[in-house]
C-alpha cells in the first residue's frame, strides 16, 4: 500500500533530480532517487514521499520540499457568503477534467459547501469524480498535474485527494473515488440533505463560521470541529431513507 511519510524527509536539489532520506516506520533510513510520478524507491519498495513536482524543464522535473502541514496550515481561504459564480466554476473544471479519465469516467459531480445555494463557504471549489477502476490513478497523475492538480493527503482509504491553486491561492479541491466507494455516497448525501434543510444549513453555516473566528491551530482543528455536526447529520440521512 502506498503510504505517506510526514516526518524527517529531505531533499538535495540537482538539476536533474532529489535525493530523499525517508524515514520508515519499520526499517531504518535509505537513501533513494526520486522519480517524476511522486514515488521514490526506498527500502525495496514503492512509497509515496513528500514533494511537488512542478512539471518539465529542458526534460527533467523541478522538485521543491514541502512538508506535512496538515497539522499547523492555517486556513487556506476566508469563508465568504454564498457566490452564484460556483456552480459555473465547477461546471468550466468538469469539462477540463472529463477528458482525463475516459472511458473509466462514471460521473463528475459538484459536492461540498459550494455546491450548496445560499451556504456560506471557503472559495474553493469541491470536485467528486467517480470512476470504474482506481488501478489507474497513476496513469492519470500526469494529466491531472498539467492541469494544476497536486496530490494531496488522501482522506481515506481509496479516496483520494489533490488540490489546485491559482497564483498562490486555493480555488480547487479533487477528489476521485471509485463509484462505490462509500466516500461517494456520503459526500452527495450531505449536500443534497444541505440543499434540502434550511434548519441544517444555517446551522452549519454559523459552525463554520464560528470554527474560524475561534481556530488557533489551523486546517486540522477547523476540520475536527464541523466533523461531529456532518456525522450526525449522516447519521439522521441514513436512518431517515
Amino acid at each position: 500500500m502506498t503510504r505517506i511519510y510526514r516526518r524527517k524527509v529531505r531533499f538535495l536539489p540537482s538539476s536533474t533530480r532529489c535525493i530523499s532520506k525517508a524515514f520508515l516506520a519499520d526499517e531504518e533510513p535509505q537513501w533513494a532517487p526520486l522519480h517524476p510520478s511522486g514515488l521514490a524507491v526506498a527500502g525495496g519498495r514503492t512509497e509515496t514521499i513528500l514533494f511537488i513536482c512542478d512539471g518539465a524543464v529542458n526534460g527533467h522535473f523541478k522538485r521543491h520540499l514541502i512538508r506535512d502541514y496538515s497539522r499547523e496550515m492555517s486556513l487556506t481561504s476566508k469563508i465568504t457568503d454564498y457566490d452564484e459564480r460556483w456552480p459555473l466554476q465547477f461546471e468550466a473544471e468538469a469539462k477540463r477534467l472529463r477528458p482525463i479519465f475516459s472511458s473509466r469516467l462514471v460521473a463528475i459531480h459538484h459536492i461540498g459547501s459550494t455546491a450548496v445555494k445560499g451556504l456560506a463557504a471557503k472559495p474553493e471549489v469541491d470536485v467528486l469524480v467517480a470512476v470504474t477502476g482506481r488501478k489507474l490513478l497513476d496513469a492519470w497523475l500526469d494529466s491531472l498535474n498539467e492541469l494544476g492538480y497536486r496530490r494531496g493527503s488522501d482522506l481515506v482509504e481509496g479516496h483520494y485527494f489533490f488540490k489546485r491553486d491559482v497564483h498562490g491561492v486555493r480555488t480547487h479541491k479533487l477528489h476521485v473515488c471509485e463509484q462505490e466507494h462509500p466516500q461517494v455516497r456520503r459526500m452527495l448525501k450531505i449536500r443534497d440533505h444541505l440543499c434540502a434543510n434550511a434548519e441544517d444549513r444555517a446551522a452549519y453555516a454559523a459552525l463554520k463560521l464560528r470554527l474560524e473566528k475561534e481556530n488557533q491551530t489551523g486546517i486540522a482543528e477547523y476540520l475536527e470541529g464541523k466533523s461531529p455536526f456532518l456525522d450526525e447529520m449522516y447519521r439522521r440521512c441514513c436512518s431517515h431513507q
